[in-house]
């Protein structure tokens, strides 16, 4: 904080120098506005942590400072496992898929389909991970914070299957009414 007041005070003074004296009080008030002003917008805003859909997590439930960092320790720790799998099956992962394509090449109907099985597999292991990861994110949040997420995915969801349709506000909260009703009465939203 000293450091950015004795870099204000400088900068202050260095305009002075060349107005030399103030014709009134206000004018010395309008230059450190006008100053502090620039300065604010000239300061880059802090980068998010976190992005795409956990930002709009903690956007739309307002998340508390604590339930922030968690989900930011979780989501890291998200990535940095997914990341070890990948590297660690990236050479296997290479392996099935050359196998996949010379069986294609080959139009080997039994290798095709073992290489297809092996590669799902691997894949759903991949996916497993992923999944435990996603639900100790949603752990963090309240039960009310996780239906509301939940609805909040799922209108997401069906909002962007019609962005071609250029809905008006109007039709976009009809959309969400809908799609709040239609969890609550397959029971994937309990009713509240």
């Amino acid at each position: 904080m000293t450091n950015s007041v004795e870099r204000l005070t400088e900068e202050l003074r260095r305009r002075e120098r060349v107005i030399h004296i103030f014709p009134n009080m206000a004018s010395a008030e309008r230059l450190l506005g006008a100053l502090l002003l620039g300065l604010a917008a000239a300061k880059p805003a802090k980068k998010p942590v976190l992005k795409g859909k956990y930002a709009a997590m903690v956007k739309v439930l307002n998340l508390t400072a604590d339930q922030q960092a968690k989900v930011t320790e979780k989501t890291q720790a998200l990535a940095a496992t997914l990341k070890e799998w990948d590297t660690n099956n990236k050479e296997k992962m290479d392996k099935l898929t050359a196998e996949l394509k010379a069986a294609k090449e080959a139009k080997d109907k039994a290798a095709i389909k073992k290489a297809g099985a092996d590669i799902a597999a691997a894949k759903g292991e991949r996916a497993a991970l992923e999944k435990a990861g996603r639900k100790e994110i949603l752990a963090v949040l309240t039960p009310e914070q996780q239906q509301a997420w939940a609805l909040y995915q799922y209108q997401d969801g069906v909002l962007k299957r019609f962005t071609w349709a250029k809905l008006t506000d109007e039709q976009v909260t009809k959309v969400k009414a809908l799609c709040e009703t239609a969890l609550k009465e397959s029971n994937a939203l309990p009713a509240g």
